[in-house]
């Protein structure tokens, strides 16, 4: 049965925090009223405006700074970190991810 097949799963554990983890609340409700595409939108700017506040230069400003103006070209190299975000709930506002669980 599912308990069998779920034995171990981080899931139960996930949804219970969830369910008791007040920020993550307002952020379903937010996510339901105003919609994926916003909330995103809002939680960038959101998170830009609270690393403005250190002196946090942005990507861009470092990939400009590390490729020499802009002259050079990155290079791809091997990976050395794997990251995997199991469940739903992320810490992080990745713009390329596909979950969109921040």
């Amino acid at each position: 049965g599912l308990k069998e097949r779920t034995r171990g799963s981080l899931i139960p554990e996930t949804l219970r925090e969830m369910a008791a983890d007040k920020d993550f609340q307002v952020t379903a409700e937010q996510l339901r009223t105003l919609g994926q595409a916003k909330l995103t939108r809002e939680e960038r700017k959101r998170r830009q405006r609270a690393l403005d506040q250190y002196d946090v230069p942005s990507f861009r400003d470092v990939v400009l700074e590390r490729c020499g103006g802009g002259g050079e070209r990155l290079l791809r190299r091997p990976a050395r970190v794997l990251q995997l975000n199991i469940g739903l709930y992320c810490n992080q506002a990745c713009n390329h991810c596909h979950v969109e669980s921040s």
